[in-house]
């Protein structure tokens, strides 16, 4: 019996990413509406308050460095890619991973319209 294994999607994100879609495609749905929703009220948040009132650092070194406005997208677009390769790294995690990623978008998308932190 294996403790952990090693076997990922990252292959088939790398070489097949069409295949890769499809196979996740709910995960994906739910992982770009929350990552939309939250960049929308980023865009938002940020033009009311500016940059300055980021949290989050590297996203606050994008919006400084190129503005609210081209800076979101970009950064919130590498949040993304970054949580497909985390979430294809755990085999069987990845869909689970994704969708979370989705939700937890979609809540910090609340917290933005809803002015829940600061």
């Amino acid at each position: 019996m294996k403790l952990i294994s090693w076997e990922t999607h990252l292959p088939l994100l790398c070489k097949q990413p069409k295949e890769f879609a499809r196979r996740f495609r709910w995960p994906l749905v739910i992982l770009g509406i929350g990552a939309l929703l939250d960049a929308i009220t980023t865009m938002e948040f940020l033009c009311f308050f500016g940059a300055d009132s980021e949290i989050h650092l590297p996203q606050r070194w994008v919006c400084q460095m190129l503005g609210v406005i081209p800076g979101v997208p970009i950064a919130k677009a590498l949040q993304v890619a970054f949580a497909v390769l985390v979430a294809a790294a755990w085999r069987k995690w990845t869909p689970w991973l994704m969708g979370l990623c989705g939700i937890l978008y979609t809540l910090a998308a609340a917290s933005n319209h809803f002015r829940w932190i600061g």
